[in-house]
């Protein structure tokens, strides 16, 4: 997981760089084009609210202002790709004639469908990431997901910024969802395990444990996460078993040894433990069938 939240840390770095004096006369133009745009199309709406250019040309304004790279000049409007998509779906409406979709209503919709709103949305998501608003973070990333529902990477993320906002439920939904169109990074596989495990769901967190050995085979850490399940879930028995044939396939694994040798000698203590109590109620029973022998005694000697 550590390594997963760094790759996410270096995305936010890369998508947040400083600029040099060239790069930022460039930004500062392209900042002032953005701000005349959005200021332009929000007077065309006002003054012809029923027109569908108007929406669709203020739909992409704002979409600009969620895609750019400069957090600061971003994050002026937070709201900008969820206002740039209810204009968009506003232009849809108002271009459509008897069931008919007119030229704006099709461009609409091709601007929809086009990766510049997911890239908007993982944009934003990436900024509140970075200033450590991850519940912020998730908003963005779980409508991205939406929007591109087969993109392992938005599932990904939204699946890491739930959990880092204490949504184990959110983020299982995403891992789960992440794994269904194809993801297989190892952190989401742990992740997701470490969710049944809590939720001492058993046979799925061992499941998924087994399924991500399949991938990585030679991964000791997955290895080691399982055993520990055992020993969390009190399977002790299949422990042992899981350690006899790892040191059978590596005699020279002296962790495993040393673990299969622990196993053991809990296994051996649980059975005194066992005998112990077995004593007890042995010798609560023989302590009964004394006593009952006496009173038998005293109840013959009185009707004698």
């Amino acid at each position: 997981m550590k390594k997963l939240l760094l790759s996410l840390l270096m995305v936010a770095l890369a998508m947040n760089t400083s600029f040099g004096q060239a790069e930022k006369m460039v930004l500062d133009a392209q900042k002032k084009s953005i701000n005349d745009a959005i200021k332009k199309t929000d007077e065309e709406v006002k003054k012809t609210p029923t027109k569908a250019k108007s929406w669709l040309s203020r739909s992409q304004a704002y979409l600009e202002l969620a895609l750019f790279p400069d957090s600061s000049f971003a994050l002026t409007n937070p709201e900008a790709a969820f206002q740039a998509l209810e204009f968009a779906n506003e232009a849809i409406k108002l271009d459509v004639k008897e069931g008919k979709k007119g030229s704006v209503a099709k461009d609409a919709e091709l601007l929809l469908a086009d990766k510049r709103f997911l890239n908007a949305f993982l944009n934003l998501g990436v900024f509140k990431y970075q200033g450590k608003d991850f519940r912020g973070s998730l908003r963005y990333m779980s409508k991205a997901s939406e929007l591109a529902p087969n993109d392992t990477l938005s599932a990904m993320y939204t699946g890491v910024t739930a959990q880092l906002s204490q949504e184990d439920k959110i983020a299982q939904v995403a891992y789960e969802k992440y794994m269904a169109i194809g993801g297989k990074d190892l952190a989401i596989l742990y992740g997701l395990s470490q969710i049944y495990k809590n939720n001492k769901e058993e046979e799925k967190a061992l499941n998924l444990i087994e399924k991500a050995l399949a991938i990585y085979p030679a991964n000791k850490d997955l290895k080691g996460e399982k055993f520990n399940m055992l020993i969390a879930f009190n399977r002790i028995d299949q422990a042992i078993a899981e350690l006899k044939q790892t040191t059978t396939n590596d005699p020279k694994d002296g962790v495993s040894w040393l673990n299969l040798g622990l196993l053991y000698e809990n296994k051996v203590a649980g059975l005194g433990d066992e005998i112990r109590k077995l004593q007890d109620k042995s010798f609560k029973v023989q302590e009964v069938d004394r006593r009952l022998s006496a009173q038998n005694d005293q109840i013959s000697a009185f009707q004698d």
